[in-house]
């Protein structure tokens, strides 16, 4: 695959770039310039821009983080397959833990801002560009950079650090940071994960909402 062209150059600029983006917008919200949900979503659109033009300008362009002519409508091809194979591995393990008497839904329980309009840009920035910004980040620069290190060691790595930038962890992104590194590695284009993760995200939030998240 071509996800181990991650030099060192456009790594640290990423990193710098995530760092930087996630400063301005701690601080736009400390001094109360925008509230927190729309400065999240801002740090988010900002990093996926800072990340793209990174590659483009540093780096190998964008064939080396899997978004090359040619390789997104194949990833999303892939990913609804990923996707689709997932699902029903997620739908089979619901059905067990409802026949053992208990409700699956509430183990993926989303808490949701009580706000309708809060609630909308909550799902469009918990589905959408939160999951492109961290494909492209843990999967595309992250693990494209460790895979030189071997499969196991990249698909670990990164995976762990994905869980740690999530204070409130648990089964979810554990789970969905194996599965997204495996789906990277086996189609080798970014959109798979990128599907699998904006697909996944969608089903917790509709899962949340059912149960009165």
């Amino acid at each position: 695959m071509e996800a181990d062209r991650v030099g060192l150059k456009p790594f640290l600029l990423s990193l710098g770039a995530l760092a930087g983006a996630e400063g301005v917008g701690n601080l736009a919200v400390a001094s109360e310039i925008l509230p927190p949900l729309p400065a999240l979503g801002l740090t988010r659109i900002g990093q996926i821009g800072l990340f793209l033009l990174i590659f483009h300008i540093w780096g190998d362009g964008m064939r080396s983080l899997g978004l090359g002519p040619g390789q997104i409508r194949r990833g999303i091809r892939s990913g609804l397959i990923w996707s689709a194979v997932f699902g029903a591995v997620v739908l089979a393990g619901f059905g067990i833990i409802y026949v053992m008497g208990q409700n699956p839904f509430t183990l993926f329980r989303t808490r949701l801002p009580a706000d309708e309009a809060d609630r909308l840009l909550f799902l469009l920035l918990g589905a959408l560009a939160a999951p492109v910004a961290e494909e492209i980040f843990f999967r595309g620069i992250l693990y494209g950079r460790l895979r030189p290190l071997g499969i196991p060691a990249a698909v670990l790595i990164s995976s762990a650090v994905f869980i740690l930038a999530h204070p409130s962890a648990g089964l979810t992104q554990s789970v969905g940071g194996i599965v997204f590194a495996l789906a990277y590695e086996r189609a080798g284009w970014l959109m798979t994960p990128i599907v699998i993760h904006v697909l996944g995200n969608s089903a917790i939030f509709a899962a949340s909402m059912m149960v009165g998240g």
